[in-house]
């Protein structure tokens, strides 16, 4: 196979837990954990949340609310206060800069494909600027309505970046919603191991050869730049 540097013309990054680091607790959990959502209702909730393009946490009351969810005295405060927390918890995760920058000044076109609400995005924005700066697609579930693995979601971000998947690296956290989908579509791809607990599955089928391999599988971001500009270097000695 080319090496990966070559053999791309676009890069779509994850942002949550790839680009950035937010709250510890889930947007989904903590809304499970102060209503008593049921499974299926907090299904339901998290799709409302990931792929809607709110304006507010009047808004997001209103969807919850429409959904069957039941409110008490003081819920609707507590929504205000988890989308100012949305809003203002995220941090950058280090590495993250450099990686999009070294593949934005390799030529690559950058895209972002993120399961995301509007007011982590808004987190993501204030917190990495200079990655907002050279980011040509913004492919955000709030915006489209599709998220992760769906297909079509991944289809219409490289439509979006105007490139086949076999000329897209996919860089995301998560085997099953951002690696598994990016491979059944036939693009390139590098697994971040950036919570790694959460992956030890994934991580067990790809290691016993049950799950196809990553082109990449790093314990970081940090380490991406290093490995295609190894892979790179090894290839042109074989050449």
């Amino acid at each position: 196979m080319p090496n990966l540097l070559d053999s791309i013309d676009a890069v779509l990054f994850d942002i949550g837990s790839t680009l950035i680091m937010g709250p510890p607790i889930s947007l989904v959990k903590e809304l499970t954990r102060r209503f008593g959502l049921s499974a299926d209702l907090a299904g339901k909730v998290g799709r409302a949340l990931m792929c809607t393009d709110f304006r507010g946490p009047v808004d997001v009351a209103d969807a919850l609310a429409a959904l069957g969810v039941q409110f008490r005295e003081g819920d609707s405060d507590f929504i205000g206060q988890l989308w100012r927390e949305q809003e203002t918890g995220a941090t950058s995760v280090p590495g993250a800069l450099e990686a999009v920058q070294f593949f934005a000044r390799s030529g690559k076109t950058i895209g972002l494909l993120s399961d995301i609400w509007p007011p982590y995005y808004r987190a993501f924005a204030r917190v990495s600027p200079e990655i907002e700066r050279v980011v040509a697609v913004r492919h955000l579930s709030c915006k489209t309505g599709l998220k992760k693995p769906e297909g079509a979601f991944f289809e219409s971000a490289l439509r979006a970046l105007k490139s086949g998947p076999e000329r897209t690296l996919m860089i995301g956290d998560t085997y099953d919603n951002d690696i598994a989908p990016a491979i059944d579509l036939g693009m390139r791809t590098a697994w971040i191991l950036s919570r790694a607990d959460r992956e030890a599955s994934a991580l067990r089928g790809v290691t016993q050869g049950r799950l196809p391999r990553p082109d990449f599988t790093l314990a970081s971001i940090v380490e991406l730049q290093s490995a295609v500009t190894e892979e790179l270097f090894s290839a042109y000695q074989n050449t």
